[in-house]
């Protein structure tokens, strides 16, 4: 299930915003700047791969940064937590990660 059916379902006030990159666009999903939210289909994400959220966040301070990704286990890399997208939606269908 994808995130925007999370949000339309949980009635949030997130919206959807397209970021350009040089070969492709990347969804980032953040309601009035509190939350930051990246996914990437990676295994592994690398940190060249955290310059979009990176950049996101210099200019709209959120209160916490997340990339879901399918990464086995939770880490933190500064400010930004990376997330196996099945335990992001254990945290998000509660509504602990956008309240």
């Amino acid at each position: 299930m994808s995130i925007q059916v999370c949000v339309d379902i949980l009635k949030t006030d997130l919206f959807l915003e397209l970021l350009k990159e040089p070969s492709r666009f990347r969804k980032q999903i953040h309601g009035d700047a509190q939350v930051a939210i990246d996914v990437k289909g990676s295994r592994q994400v690398k940190n060249i791969q955290l310059r979009a959220i990176e950049t996101f966040c210099q200019d709209n301070f959120p209160r916490k940064s997340i990339i879901v990704c399918n990464e086995k286990n939770k880490r933190k890399v500064g400010e930004i937590y990376i997330t196996p997208w099945k335990e992001f939606l254990q945290e998000f269908w509660p509504g602990n990660i956008v309240c």
